[in-house]
C-alpha cells in the first residue's frame, strides 16, 4: 500500500512491486519540523 498526501488531500493506491521494498517515506513540501518527524518515526519503528 502506497500513500499520497498533498494539499490536504490524502490519496491511497495500492502498489504492487517486483521484489522485496523497504518501508519507505517521502515527504514533500515545506517547513516540515525534521526533528520531530525523525523522533516520531523512531518511536514507531520501536513499537514493532
Amino acid at each position: 500500500m502506497m500513500f499520497q498526501y498533498a494539499y490536504r488531500q490524502l490519496d491511497l493506491f495500492r502498489i504492487q512491486p517486483q521484489g522485496n521494498v523497504l518501508d519507505v517515506a517521502v515527504f514533500m513540501g515545506e517547513r516540515f519540523p525534521r526533528n520531530e518527524l525523525e523522533l516520531r518515526l523512531e518511536q514507531r519503528l520501536q513499537q514493532r
